[in-house]
């Protein structure tokens, strides 16, 4: 189970939106002052990220919370936003190419294929998205909850002590 931290903002009958900041794998990596993408998650993160989660636990605004999802549901909804236009691009490029073959055209088919391709591709992985959005397994669940830490009071702390 992959799990990350977040502060609930909002609750909303069983569910809670929690704010999650962006953190980058560049800190643990040697070369980040060297590197282009460590200077371009400098630029770009830093920000907050609501999320719509399931809230078995009962946590409430302020919480610190950790969220859960299970691996093999982040690697399905991976595949479909990454994967499947990509295949739907190759697929589209090797049907202009198989169409115009020998053709002077053949090179301008093979990009317009590709480009076909690409743009059916976004739209079935647009109505799956929709689908897998709409399925309770692919949403996070806050695993459990912090209450957030307040203020002591010495006065109240020792009057509660004797």
């Amino acid at each position: 189970m992959i799990e990350a931290q977040a502060t609930v903002v909002k609750i909303d009958a069983d569910f809670a939106y929690v704010s999650a900041r962006r953190r980058s794998a560049c800190g643990s990596c040697d070369a980040h002052g060297d590197c282009g993408t460590a200077a371009l998650s400098t630029l770009l993160g830093g920000k907050e990220t609501l999320f719509k989660v399931t809230n078995p636990v009962g946590a409430r605004v302020g919480d610190q919370v950790a969220l859960g999802l299970e691996e093999k549901t982040l690697l399905k909804s991976a595949a479909t936003i990454y994967l499947l236009p990509l295949l739907f691009l190759l697929t589209g490029a090797l049907a202009g190419h198989w169409l115009f073959l020998g053709e002077i055209v053949q090179e301008k088919a093979v990009v317009a294929g590709a480009l076909a391709g690409l743009a059916v591709g976004f739209l079935v992985m647009k109505r799956i998205a929709g689908k897998i959005a709409a399925n309770s397994r692919y949403i996070p669940t806050i695993l459990h909850a912090d209450a957030p830490r307040q203020a002591v009071n010495t006065v109240e702390f020792l009057h509660r002590r004797v």
